[in-house]
């Protein structure tokens, strides 16, 4: 009966679109379709669309606070701030593969969908990084101050 009342739950808060969307989330997980439609392959082999860039206006310098320097100072030494509050030694550049909050490494040759989301710690604390978030910092700085050592930064970063 439990159970059933869990389920309930579940349709009632996330609605039942999103229960299907799990559900085929995890049969394309499981029959293999999710690995064989995103292989794990070099940026090389990546179809590519063409990129169409707009340009908008960016906020003065003077509007941008100083902590973005300072932010974007410890990202070129290596010092990545996670979830917008906890900042970690990811190193430069960081290790993709390495758990930032417990440290595990993953295997480098793994397909995501072979990964356990508890497998080698916290999923998140690996795919953070990834997420772009010290993209931000490095634009805000670069913009504060003119240092093309940002943007460098997040090239470098971006191509790793």
């Amino acid at each position: 009966m439990r159970r059933i009342k869990d389920y309930a739950l579940l349709v009632r808060y996330l609605g039942t679109a999103w229960i299907l969307f799990r559900i085929r989330y995890a049969l394309g997980r499981r029959a293999g379709w999710l690995k064989r439609r995103t292989p794990a392959v070099g940026w090389p082999e990546v179809p590519a669309r063409i990129l169409k860039l707009v340009l908008m206006p960016l906020p003065a310098p003077q509007e941008i606070g100083i902590g973005a320097i300072a932010e974007a100072q410890a990202i070129l030494e290596g010092r990545f701030r996670l979830f917008s509050t906890r900042q970690v030694a990811a190193g430069a550049p960081p290790d993709w593969q390495r758990n930032q909050l417990g440290g595990d490494r993953l295997p480098p040759a793994a397909h995501w969908t072979d990964i356990g989301d508890f497998a080698f710690g916290d999923i998140k604390g690996v795919w953070e990084l990834s997420r772009f978030p010290w993209a931000f910092s490095l634009v805000r700085a670069h913009v504060r101050s003119g240092d093309a050592r940002y943007a460098e930064a997040f090239w470098r970063l971006f191509a790793d």
